[in-house]
């Protein structure tokens, strides 16, 4: 293999087969390596290998093409599978390539590091400790990289780990059964995030059976300027004994498009919290996921002009005011934009019966008031969501 990878500026074939490494190999200058496909092209890492592929400056002036292998660490330890761009490299394409198998601490399948215009196309990276992680030697690498058609499966703890990057995307991926988030992104080292996008991805089974933890985690609390993130027609499958969807922290800038939460009932399933804003367009929501949709109320916009948040009807209180506006664009003007649902299961019976709680008026752009028809002996506590 190494041979092969050092013909500068030809093909280097890998018929299909098992291929097995004792070390690391040599950094490749060869114009493309192209295998039989990833399911017959097999290089197996063996005990010592602490890094298989590592493509850096070297490389990045000749190798342009990597497809169809599979690259498997199962007898290594604290390895890693494949690193792009250890010293900086411009440019490169990944297709059909699969990276599994990378466990013990600070084993990763797939590391992008310092690239610019990377794509990486119907790649899979699965059952390693790190499925994929994302994180430049400096604040704005990577940049202009994109993930297309591909899968992050199986991590024991995150999914993607994204540290640093400009122009980053994610589209048509499968976050799925990953040991902790599916996506999680914490700058770090005055790292700048810019233009974060998941695009039509599917998001399922991470962070197993956990109910506090979420799918997707953006903590931006780090980041000395705002952090841009996107997400586009995502699916989010949470339900009763599983993760929840999303949680935005600290200085995230969000624009959530056509987001379709599936068989969801544990809330909330969108957090914003710390400073965070988000700007939010749901697509299907089944019955019963507005309940605690969104918390940090003052910080979210939903479908152009919404707000989400609690109220409280303290005991023996028969109504309060509500105060939200003015929230600008498409403010609520009539009841109909209101939706009350109970905080716990205890106040289900409040809602939309007769004798229940109610929303009884609405000042346009100020405030509404919700009653109810009788004091209680104990508060009633309820979420409330403004929708267009």
């Amino acid at each position: 293999l190494n041979w092969a990878f050092a013909m500068a500026d030809h093909i280097a074939y890998l018929p299909r087969g098992n291929y097995f490494i004792t070390s690391n190999l040599a950094e490749p200058v060869s114009a493309q390596i192209v295998g039989a496909g990833s399911l017959t092209t097999r290089i197996t890492a063996q005990a010592g290998v602490t890094k298989v592929l590592s493509l850096a400056s070297t490389s990045g002036a000749h190798l342009t093409l990597i497809q169809g292998i599979q690259i498997i660490g199962n007898a290594t330890t604290n390895a890693r599978g494949i690193v792009v761009g250890d010293g900086g490299i411009q440019g490169g394409t990944f297709r059909d390539v699969w990276v599994h198998a990378f466990t013990g601490t600070g084993a990763i399948a797939g590391y992008v590091r310092n690239v610019v215009g990377f794509l990486c196309e119907q790649c899979t990276f699965s059952d390693s400790t790190v499925n994929l992680q994302v994180e430049g030697t400096t604040t704005s690498w990577p940049t202009q990289t994109m993930f297309i058609n591909g899968a992050v499966i199986g991590a024991t703890t995150k999914g993607v780990n994204l540290l640093s990057g400009r122009n980053v995307i994610f589209k048509n991926v499968d976050f799925e059964s990953n040991g902790q988030e599916g996506f999680y992104s914490r700058p770090v080292n005055g790292a700048v995030l810019r233009n974060i996008v998941l695009e039509d991805c599917w998001f399922e089974g991470n962070y197993g059976a956990s109910t506090t933890q979420y799918q997707i985690v953006v903590d931006g609390s780090l980041v000395p300027a705002e952090y841009s993130f996107r997400m586009v027609r995502g699916q989010y499958v949470s339900g009763p004994g599983t993760a929840k969807s999303i949680r935005l922290i600290g200085n995230v800038i969000s624009r959530l498009d056509d987001i379709t939460l599936v068989n969801s009932s544990a809330n909330p399933q969108l957090t914003v919290s710390s400073g965070g804003i988000a700007f939010v367009t749901l697509g299907v929501l089944n019955a019963g996921q507005y309940t605690g949709l969104v918390s940090d109320p003052t910080n979210v916009a939903i479908n152009g002009a919404i707000r989400s948040g609690d109220v409280t009807l303290n005991a023996n209180q028969i109504s309060t005011t509500v105060t939200f506006g003015p929230l600008g664009l498409n403010e609520p003007t009539n009841l109909s934009h209101i939706v009350l649902t109970p905080l716990t299961a205890s106040e289900a019976a409040d809602v939309g019966s007769a004798g229940g709680v109610y929303i009884s008026t609405i000042t346009p752009g100020v405030s509404f008031v919700i009653a109810h028809p009788n004091t209680a002996a104990t508060d009633k506590q309820f979420y409330f969501l403004i929708v267009n």
